[in-house]
């Protein structure tokens, strides 16, 4: 693996790399780990040129005894010059025309014809018949170096794929949207999990979808993008985005699985179709398919795959965060008059959601029944989370956990009052990084 790094705050140093890309050929990463992105020259296509020397032979005009006159009368015959050749020599040798040279190596000319004649098989003949011609390989390229020509690409390693100024505005990102999952991000100790956790973490945030009907059409538009950029990835091509090259490099240097991503864009796409829940199950399937997407791929970043003790663990603290941000964005779903707590739950407590958009003091002592019943499941599934074996070292992967814990004993704390909560933040990410340092979850 490749590692340059750089301090990005007083405490953390995160992954540095290199891009000037506009769209990236890697069809040649998965075999040699190397990678292509544009270049900024163009290729250029040479010609051949032939030069020939032509002279004409001279008649002296009479003869001495017979034979012509060369014009020296006695004197040494002057030796031809050497870029001159006559077109016509005038005699024979064995029935073969003498070409002047009298055993001399005639030098071969340095051209090729542009038009052999004839043609082999429908294609036309190059003159070279069956035989390498390195000169005709680099003037003529083949179809795909055709391709990678008109795209002006270079190879480069896998390693210089995303720069600095991706890596920044990465963090940036997730550091102003979701400011937990940053924090939880640059608490894991190795450089290679801890970019993962940063990257994967963001490209949920850019994922996240309005399914409301004006916005609808452009979140689908969206996703689209999304999936064709992590399929382009997959297939050797990257987009030019700064998230997608901090992708890319984490998939391509990490063998992260195609599988989670598709998975989290799907869950994405299927809820625009469906804004309130029938019943808590889907909403726990809506919650795995989102968070523990987002957990397994921190986990194979760290190595782990196929540990069904940890795969357990990451299913019910997926489903136990999802509850737990649902809980936590109901009043902000009121406000905007859209309610994503499950039918199922509404009917069993009587809620009606105009009544409670309008701030109807029976509808919200309703909700807490409601909030009680969702929370209950929440703790349930984070519970059952920490009975597995999951190893010491990849607990970090969980710190999350703690934020779940913490929400939830607060929310009881208020009689699951969600307009009430009070703001313990400084608290949390102090038992967070003690979570880490006792490798607990």
């Amino acid at each position: 693996m490749f590692k340059n790094t750089i301090k990005l705050t007083s405490t953390v140093t995160l992954n540095l790399y290199k891009s000037n890309a506009c769209l990236v050929n890697m069809k040649q990463v998965v075999g040699s780990t190397m990678a292509t992105v544009p270049s900024t020259s163009s290729s250029s296509s040479y010609s051949l040129r032939s030069y020939f020397s032509s002279s004409q032979s001279l008649q002296h005009g009479h003869s001495h005894g017979g034979v012509p006159c060369d014009g020296n009368h006695g004197e040494p015959k002057q030796q031809p010059q050497p870029k001159q050749q006559p077109k016509q020599h005038g005699h024979s040798h064995g029935g073969v025309e003498c070409d002047g040279n009298h055993g001399v190596p005639k030098p071969q000319p340095k051209q090729q014809p542009k038009q052999h004649g004839h043609s082999h098989g429908g294609v036309e003949c190059d003159g070279n018949h069956g035989q390498n011609n390195t000169a005709a390989a680099s003037a003529a390229p083949s179809s795909s170096q055709q391709q990678e020509q008109q795209s002006n690409s270079k190879s480069i390693s896998i390693k210089d794929l995303a720069s600095k100024q991706d890596v920044r505005y990465v963090t940036d990102r997730l550091n102003k949207t979701d400011y937990e999952s940053f924090i939880c991000s640059i608490l894991l100790s190795e450089e290679g999990p801890k970019m993962t956790s940063l990257a994967t973490r963001t490209f949920n945030v850019e994922t996240a979808t309005d399914p409301s009907p004006e916005k609808r059409q452009m979140s689908k538009n969206k996703l689209a993008f999304w999936k064709d950029a992590i399929n382009s990835i997959y297939n050797g091509r990257v987009y030019d985005q700064p998230l997608i090259r901090v992708l890319a490099q984490q998939i391509k240097e990490r063998g992260l699985s195609k599988t989670w991503f598709i998975k989290l864009l799907n869950r994405r796409d299927k809820d625009l179709d469906a804004v309130q829940p029938k019943d808590l199950e889907e909403l726990e399937a809506y919650s795995d398919d989102i968070n523990t997407s987002l957990l397994m791929l921190t986990l194979e970043s760290m190595g782990v795959k196929g540990n069904s003790d940890v795969e357990h663990a990451a299913s019910h603290l997926g489903k136990a965060m999802g509850l737990v941000t649902l809980i936590r964005g109901t009043p902000y779903h009121i406000r905007t008059r859209k309610l994503y707590i499950p039918t199922s739950i509404t009917n069993k407590y009587g809620i009606v959601a105009e009544l409670l958009f309008q701030g109807s003091d029976a509808q919200q002592d309703k909700m807490k029944e409601a909030i009680f019943e969702m929370a209950s499941r929440a703790k349930a599934h984070l519970d059952k989370a920490r009975t597995f074996d999951v190893p010491s070292n990849v607990r970090q992967a969980f710190l999350q956990s703690e934020i779940c814990e913490n929400y939830l004993e607060n929310l009881r704390q208020v009689d699951f009052d969600i307009y009430q909560r009070p703001d313990t933040s400084k608290v949390i990410y102090l038992k967070l990084l003690k979570n880490k340092l006792f490798k607990k979850f």
